[in-house]
């Protein structure tokens, strides 16, 4: 049970913790990638069976296997550099904690941006590369007591929670029109949620801001 003095309003948090949540996500979006990776890279290299019509007599030397799995592998590398990337940008909005609310603003601004572009750029990659693990073992890939199936699961039970879409459009207005991005998003309807999220924001940046 969660006691009354363990709860927190909106307003009294960091105006950047919606980026945060979804950097929570992107890591474990870029978790599935490498799981992926790893257990794809295990499976060839244990594999012996092949077919007549296959490049080589073993599968773990088959050059189109490798290249299946090194595309897996790739993505794997992306995931992570994505995270990283948005993972300095959370830093910085956390060094203007203490900065005027325009500081404040910005960095928020740049973390939600950078979080939600991530977003966009992962979800097809990461999809396609766990799937992708089939196509380098097989129908024997697909064995229930192996539960490959689990990283498409995981993947996109991910990549649909905070839905990718409106990431995607926020980050075209934007580029486009210069338009700021929503820094606090919730379940509500748009407009009486944008104002409240706005204002909320507002309200707690003003209570830190050290000219104020």
């Amino acid at each position: 049970m969660v006691e009354e003095a363990e709860l927190r309003g909106l307003s009294d948090r960091f105006p950047y913790q919606t980026a945060l949540y979804q950097h929570f996500l992107l890591i474990v979006l870029a978790g599935v990638a490498e799981a992926a990776a790893r257990d794809a890279a295990a499976l060839l290299h244990e594999r012996s069976r092949t077919f007549s019509h296959a490049n080589t007599r073993t599968p773990r030397t088959d050059p189109q296997l490798l290249q299946a799995v090194g595309e897996v592998d790739a993505v794997a590398a992306l995931a992570r550099a994505q995270v990283l990337a948005t993972a300095a940008s959370l830093d910085a909005a956390f060094a203007e904690r203490g900065s005027a609310s325009d500081a404040q603003i910005e960095a928020a601004n740049a973390v939600e941006l950078a979080t939600g572009r991530a977003q966009v750029a992962l979800h097809r990659p990461v999809l396609e590369a766990v799937t992708r693990i089939f196509d380098v073992l097989g129908a024997s890939g697909v064995s229930q007591s192996r539960s490959l199936d689990r990283h498409w699961r995981n993947a996109r039970t991910v990549t649909s929670h905070n839905p990718w879409v409106y990431k995607a459009r926020i980050a075209g207005d934007h580029r486009v029109n210069g338009t700021e991005p929503v820094r606090l998003w919730s379940v509500g309807e748009p407009d009486a949620a944008g104002e409240s999220a706005a204002a909320d924001v507002q309200n707690l940046i003003q209570t830190t801001d050290p000219t104020s």
